[in-house]
């Protein structure tokens, strides 16, 4: 006596009609499916590409900006030695050349904002690591080099970053290929390693760093003849409580200065001694 099956689609695994099983394909059609329904969801907006992960610098203590410091120094005198002095010539009085680049001059360090207190500072500061350098720096702008500096506060209103649990990444890579576990072990392997792997680094990078609200620019410039001769913008991060540091008591900062002729600086005193017959 003939038995029928209860159903004539072939099981699982079962050869039909061709030489590919209708299982591997199924697993297959539905991990694709799943895909698409994800990225079907976000349809109506567009995705944003995630950034990697990268660190800058924060300033929280003196000694976060004595290193500034000495970062701006090293800038200025390795940037300055290759800007041509257009005004070297000689001194009216003893005739000696004047030197060929701005790095050669006296350097004048001038805030646009004294009030700030970080300039107050990082004044004196950078004028150590300048003179550590070889470089003179001199209180009178006459003749001298003129390196003007200020900073700028940004504020942002960045909320806490997505909640995050540990192992989301590698539940949703098993939802998704669970279905073709049957097509290849090893590459299922590999994709559940870097979920993993992802979901270590989440961690790690949300246990280890900040989100500060509060950025800021230091800017240095060396203007000559309404041209910007040399100009450097560094970017560190600051805790939000420490803004008040960062901002001055007027609402408009001063004018920078430009650097003028070397030949006015002023001449070496000369000493005559004038003995007696």
């Amino acid at each position: 006596m003939w038995q029928y099956r209860p159903s004539f689609r072939p099981e699982v695994g079962e050869r039909s009609g061709g030489t590919k099983r209708v299982g591997v394909k199924m697993a297959k059609y539905t991990a694709l499916l799943a895909l698409g329904l994800l990225v079907g969801a976000c349809a109506n907006q567009p995705l944003v590409i995630p950034k990697p992960t990268t660190f800058q610098t924060k300033a929280r203590t003196m000694t976060d900006w004595s290193r500034l410091s000495v970062q701006t120094a090293d800038a200025i005198v390795s940037n300055l030695r290759t800007v041509p002095d257009s005004t070297s010539g000689a001194h009216i009085i003893d005739g000696k050349p004047v030197a060929s680049n701005l790095a050669g001059r006296p350097l004048f360090i001038r805030s646009t904002d004294p009030t700030v207190p970080f300039n107050q500072n990082f004044e004196d500061l950078l004028s150590l690591e300048l003179t550590r350098r070889g470089e003179t720096v001199t209180r009178n702008p006459a003749g001298a080099t003129v390196v003007n500096y200020d900073v700028t506060v940004y504020a942002y209103n960045h909320g806490p970053g997505e909640a995050h649990l540990p192992g989301t990444a590698t539940l949703l890579t098993g939802a998704v290929i669970g279905t073709a576990a049957a097509a290849a072990a090893t590459p299922i392997g590999g994709a559940f390693a870097g979920a993993a792997a992802f979901d270590i680094t989440r961690e790690v990078v949300d246990i280890l760093s900040d989100r500060p609200n509060s950025e800021v620019a230091l800017d240095v410039e060396v203007l000559g003849g309404d041209r910007s001769l040399y100009k450097s913008i560094s970017f560190f991060y600051i805790d939000d409580g420490d803004v008040p540091l960062y901002l001055g008591a007027f609402a408009t900062k001063g004018i920078p200065l430009q650097t003028g002729s070397a030949l006015t600086a002023p001449a070496p005193t000369r000493v005559v001694r004038v003995s007696a017959q």
